[in-house]
């Protein structure tokens, strides 16, 4: 679904294609802290205690942003 050939309602209806259009593109949307169940499955799959895997999950959310700020400073005119 490509949001841009569409006539959007205003509102909540143009928002949610638009998200239909960002999941169908690959993007996830995931909580800014990772639930218990999200921790004990980092921990398991990585070999390591929860504490770590929380650490690890945040990190990976920041240096996503970081490189989001990078890539919007990158496209921004002089």
């Amino acid at each position: 679904m490509d949001s841009k050939n569409k006539t959007f309602p205003t509102g909540l209806s143009r928002a949610l294609v638009e998200i239909q259009d960002l999941a169908e593109a690959g993007i996830k949307f995931v909580p800014e802290r990772p639930s218990p169940a999200m921790t004990q499955a980092g921990a398991l799959a990585g070999g390591i205690d929860e504490d770590k895997a929380a650490k690890i999950y945040r990190a990976m959310l920041e240096a996503e942003s970081l490189e989001d700020s990078d890539q919007a400073l990158k496209a921004r005119p002089n």
